[in-house]
């Protein structure tokens, strides 16, 4: 296999959100994700903002602490029951949607802030086929990743369904370095070498109604998941200025004010500002410029 967790060709500019699911999956390792963190030389402080980010580089280690922490293959006899006991905000808007179609595709837009991958449909007559798309190599991930998350959609179909989903085939680029009897365990078959990593199933499959239906729920987290890709696709620098907008006309603000009301620590917002050119002074000063172009009085520091 090419897996290497510290490998330098994943895309360090792009970040994902360390979600509290984190905290879940840890837990169920059995450790905590401050050691989590510790073992994946990230920062210890990731794990006290709300909105912490990480680059797919830094996603790939803490992975592979998992696995390290589980002891390799079990790490997916730990995980899957999540979905049916702890349920995380994205498996949980999953099975409140009305059949397995709309499930696959709210997972996969709620996946998208928090992982390296989404996924999408394809049809073709009587056959259709849900294609995993990596926002990296798919290389740089474990044999076990892999197989962990085509194990997620047929824990996702049997409790959504009320029955185990009818999957004909899995296929990877990864098959040869998928073991084959854990495959057999928690797939029911072989995963089959192939371009992209894809399940084929009978289209009328995925029209199948989800017993686990809730509108209410899936309402209350959508409007979760819309903050969480709203702090991910806006800048620093930008709700940074936004805050200070806010925060401003009642006083003196400094460094630490803001990140209280970014939830964030103090070092990481300076390091994200950093990582966009700018700094906290220049932000308050373009920000000072801009209310005064509003005509807005500015307390002075």
């Amino acid at each position: 296999s090419e897996y290497s967790a510290h490998s330098s060709a994943s895309p360090h500019h792009e970040r994902v959100v360390l979600s509290s699911g984190w905290q879940d999956m840890a837990a169920y390792l059995g450790g905590n994700v401050e050691a989590l963190l510790t073992a994946a030389e990230l920062p210890g402080h990731y794990a006290l903002d709300e909105f912490a980010t990480m680059t797919m580089a830094e996603f790939i280690r803490l992975w592979a602490a998992m696995e390290k922490l589980a002891g390799g293959e079990r790490i997916i006899d730990l995980l899957l029951p999540i979905i049916s006991i702890k349920r995380p905000a994205p498996y949980l808007a999953a099975l409140c949607c009305d059949d397995f179609r709309s499930a696959i595709s709210r997972l996969s837009a709620m996946k998208r802030p928090v992982g390296p991958l989404e996924f999408r449909i394809e049809e073709n007559g009587e056959h259709a086929r849900i294609v995993y798309d990596w926002s990296v190599s798919q290389s740089l991930f474990s044999p076990l990743f892999v197989l962990l998350e085509f194990a997620v959609l047929k824990v996702l179909g049997e409790y959504g369904m009320g029955r185990e989903p009818h999957f004909l085939r899995y296929e990877s680029p990864l098959a040869h370095d998928i073991d084959a009897a854990l495959a057999k365990r928690h797939l029911g078959q072989d995963v089959e070498v192939g371009p992209e990593m894809v399940i084929v199933v009978p289209a009328e499959e995925l029209d199948q109604p989800f017993q686990s239906s809730n509108p209410v729920t899936l309402k209350i987290l959508d409007e979760h998941f819309r903050q969480l890709e709203q702090n991910q696709l806006t800048g620093w620098a930008q709700r940074v200025s936004d805050a200070l907008k806010r925060l401003l006309p009642q006083g003196q603000v400094d460094v630490e004010r803001v990140a209280r009301a970014l939830h964030c620590s103090v070092r990481t917002l300076q390091r994200e500002l950093a990582e966009e050119a700018t700094s906290f002074r220049d932000v308050l000063q373009q920000t000072r410029h801009d209310l005064v172009l509003l005509d807005v009085k500015m307390p002075v520091m």
